[in-house]
This record gives structure tokens, C-alpha cells and sequence, in this order.
């Protein structure tokens, strides 16, 4: 099940879904444009129940400036882990007919159940929709954090500045 094109999610319905099968047919000119990435991690990892596209633009922002993401803040350290590398798509015009491929090469490479892609969002898989929603919320905390933490080392004029 994927949601069709277009759909608006914070209006979300169930007519805003499709069921969609293995084989090509024409409900796949109807779903999401994702929806061959999605194929592939379900095809790919038995534990994939579940997958989620997000394009925080925190993410999106950090990802442009960083190769990597080290959380400073506890839960995404615990969570996430010490550093997580961000996959570099490279060539963009290109991308959207590798990204099938390439997403699902660096999951296996990583051995993680998500990935943040430069200039693009993260895509993350479980077996819980609950904990895929986690996973983003710890991401985008993360990012929110680190670049907070770097607006106050900037912020040198103001009494209020603290070292991070």
C-alpha cells in the first residue's frame, strides 16, 4: 500500500491510498512516484513492513552543508548512534532512476534502517510505523539541535552565549 500521487498528508483518507502488486499494472500510474524506491526495500529486506519518505526541510537544509551527522543531543546519540553518514546522490539528474538501487546498496552497506540523502530527505523502513516515525523525529531533533548549537557559537556578541 502506497499513497497516490499528489495526496496532501495532513489530510490524509483512505481513498488517498493504493494497493499496488508486484507486477506492473496500471495502479502503478496512479501511486507515488517513490513508489519503485519502495518496491525495492520491501523486495530487498524481509523487515521492511513499512517505509517512510520525509523531506524535513531541517534535514534537507542540514544534509546540503554536512557528510555526516553526529547527534549531540542524548536520544539521538543512544538512538542513532555516534555518526551516520550522509549518502551523497551526486549527480541529480540522474538520480531519480538509480535512487532504487542506490538507497537500497547503502541500507545493506550500513546495516541501518534508514538513510539521509543530500538534498533529497531520508527514507527509513521497519516493521513498526510508530518507530519509522521515531526514527525521523530523531533525525530532524538532531539536526535541529546541532544547528541551533551553531547559531549560539556564531552568536559571540551576545552575553548569553555558552560553549557547546
Amino acid at each position: 500500500m502506497i499513497n497516490k500521487r499528489e495526496v496532501i498528508f495532513d489530510n490524509i483518507c483512505e481513498s488517498d491510498l493504493i494497493v499496488l502488486d508486484k507486477t506492473h499494472d496500471y495502479r502503478w500510474n496512479d501511486a507515488s512516484s517513490d513508489a519503485h524506491i519502495h518496491a525495492n526495500i520491501y523486495a530487498s529486506f524481509s523487515e521492511a513492513k513499512f517505509i517512510c519518505y520525509a523531506s524535513s526541510p531541517y534535514i534537507t537544509a542540514f544534509s546540503l552543508k554536512n557528510a555526516n551527522l553526529k547527534p549531540q543531543d542524548y536520544f539521538g546519540y543512544e538512538m542513532l548512534g555516534e555518526e551516520i553518514d550522509i549518502f551523497d546522490p551526486k549527480d541529480f539528474e540522474s538520480w531519480y532512476e538509480r535512487a532504487d538501487t542506490d538507497i537500497v546498496r547503502n541500507l545493506k552497506a550500513t546495516k541501518r534502517n534508514f538513510i539521509i540523502i543530500r538534498g533529497y530527505g531520508v527514507y527509513v523502513f521497519g516493521r513498526d510505523i510508530g518507530h519509522l516515525n521515531k526514527i525521523v523525529a530523531l533525525i530532524d531533533h538532531s539536526v535541529k539541535v546541532l544547528t541551533l548549537a551553531e547559531g549560539l557559537y556564531l552568536n559571540t556578541k551576545d552575553s548569553t552565549h555558552f560553549e557547546v
